[in-house]
């Protein structure tokens, strides 16, 4: 199965010059008024700008991926871009290379990226990839101010990039090691029953909401909690930015999230070097 074998993170760019496009405005107009709603430029001028293509190129530039080549780019996001126009997953795929397919997974809320490594898995083992790439990506920039987005815990632009391939040591095991749309007490016992195979060895990463209404129902003494501003990006931010050190200590990470609005979850594990201390 495939193993990660580079990643790269952002979370919180710099803002970026608004660019008047009244075509834009046309489309957003218009979109809003099939449902009896108005968009609001103001609110679309005031983000921070950060596109899916502008996330993509940052997280493309991390040095640890620069000489990346990909055959399969996967998009996955719950909060869609800023950019009506164009398609992300062929923009990457011309940053890597160029003989690549790619999609998007969408519409599924914070399971995108967990359906999307699904998807991925399939991918590797009917044998129709060898080199392929995740991206998670979050923006901001809407036009509509949205209470999730904008609320008490404002959301921030962030992304994740991770580069899969037959050499990692970090690995998936297979589609059944991902779990959709699990209502919360089936998700922790799930949860519960990985740590008490290895308690040592296992690392339990919880983004903000799974931390919020599971943290204290998972046992087990090794946990990474996702801090608030991040929705479907967290654990795969956290992931990303801490992949070499987790998997030299954990013989299993598993990454975790929950969906306010309906309280079910979502839960996938990479397993690491066996002889990792967990400590």
């Amino acid at each position: 199965m495939p193993g990660l074998e580079g990643a790269a993170a952002v979370l919180d760019p710099p803002a970026r010059q608004h660019e008047e496009n009244p075509g834009n405005h046309a489309f957003y107009h218009d979109l809003f008024a099939m449902f009896g709603e108005a968009s609001d430029p103001d609110q679309f001028a005031a983000g921070p700008q950060n596109t899916h293509r502008h996330l993509t190129e940052l997280l493309a530039a991390h040095p640890s991926l620069r000489e990346r080549s990909a055959d399969l780019v996967v998009v996955a996001h719950a909060l869609p871009d800023s950019q009506p126009y164009g398609v992300t997953a062929s923009h990457a795929g011309l940053l890597f290379g160029d003989d690549s397919h790619g999609f998007a997974v969408s519409e599924q809320g914070l399971a995108a990226p967990f359906t999307a490594l699904r998807i991925l898995s399939g991918f590797w083992c009917s044998g129709r990839t060898r080199r392929p790439v995740l991206l998670v990506l979050e923006q901001t920039t809407l036009p509509v101010r949205d209470p999730a987005v904008h609320g008490e815990h404002p959301l921030v632009d962030s992304g994740a990039l991770l580069a899969f391939g037959g050499e990692g040591s970090l690995r998936l095991r297979g589609a059944t090691d991902i779990h959709l749309e699990v209502a919360r007490e089936e998700l922790t016992v799930r949860l519960n029953a990985v740590v008490d195979q290895d308690p040592e060895g296992t690392l339990v990463v919880l983004g903000p909401s799974a931390a919020e209404r599971c943290g204290t129902a998972i046992r087990g003494q090794h946990r990474h909690e996702v801090a608030p501003g991040t929705y479907a990006t967290g654990v795969w931010v956290a992931l990303a930015d801490n992949w070499t050190s987790w998997q030299a200590r954990y013989r299993r990470i598993v990454l975790c999230d929950l969906e306010l609005a309906t309280d079910q979850g979502c839960m996938a594990v990479l397993y690491g070097d066996p002889d990792a201390s967990g400590g």
